[in-house]
């Protein structure tokens, strides 16, 4: 008698354009283990038949996993791989002790949630605008996305439909700027973002909230 569990810890599945991974499934035998794995998207991520995912374009795609007479899904995230960076980079900076600041927003361990935004993207060479000086607001970003086409939602959506990277803007009150956009967050994948909070005093890693959500970007497609 041979027992099987086939079991994938997360729902959810995070690479850049151009990677190659595969799917840890855990449970299996061997010998005697049956399993097999279909993309929906196979033109965004495909599949081999011993569960090698190749990402080939930025966007998200459900892998069903059929083993041992089990069946389930797993979402794949694909950004680019600046993006994808960028998400990390946030990550690994709410690792860290960070404080928020509006005035201190550009120094060493402080940030406000737009500095943290274009701060982390501008290490892997992408603006939004400037170059260099002074971060733009999180309504400027916002701006600065609509304006070059960047856009992709204008509302909340589910977040099986977001990838690493992409830009997510908050309106919770009349503030005359644009869209009256007040807050901006990294979508960092599976589920999370990362934001510096001026509630928490820090740069935190936490789940994606979609109440108040005026505008979704994607810098980098």
């Amino acid at each position: 008698l041979v027992i099987t569990d086939p079991q994938y810890k997360k729902n959810t599945f995070t690479m850049y354009k151009g990677l190659k991974k595969t799917l840890p499934i855990s449970g299996l035998n061997k010998k005697y283990s049956t399993i097999s794995y279909t993309s929906a998207k196979p033109d965004t991520a495909s599949i081999t038949k011993a569960g090698y995912v190749t990402a080939k374009k930025v966007g998200t795609v459900k892998i069903k996993i059929k083993a041992d007479g089990k069946s389930f899904n797993v979402w794949v995230e694909v950004a680019a791989k600046k993006a994808y960076q960028a998400a990390k980079r946030e990550i690994a900076i709410s690792k860290t002790k960070t404080k928020y600041s509006q005035i201190k927003r550009m120094m060493t361990g402080f940030y406000d949630c737009s500095s943290l935004v274009s701060r982390v993207y501008r290490k892997f060479g992408v603006y939004f605008g400037s170059k260099s000086g002074w971060s733009p607001t999180a309504a400027g970003i916002g701006q600065w996305c609509s304006s070059h086409h960047k856009v992709i939602a204008s509302k909340a959506v589910d977040y099986t439909k977001l990838v690493p990277g992409d830009l997510v803007f908050y309106s919770y009150t009349k503030n005359g700027r644009y869209k009256n956009i007040s807050h901006i967050e990294m979508y960092v994948g599976n589920g999370m973002s990362v934001s510096a909070s001026s509630s928490r005093n820090a740069v935190v890693h936490y789940g994606y909230g979609t109440s108040s959500i005026v505008m979704i970007a994607r810098p980098l497609k």
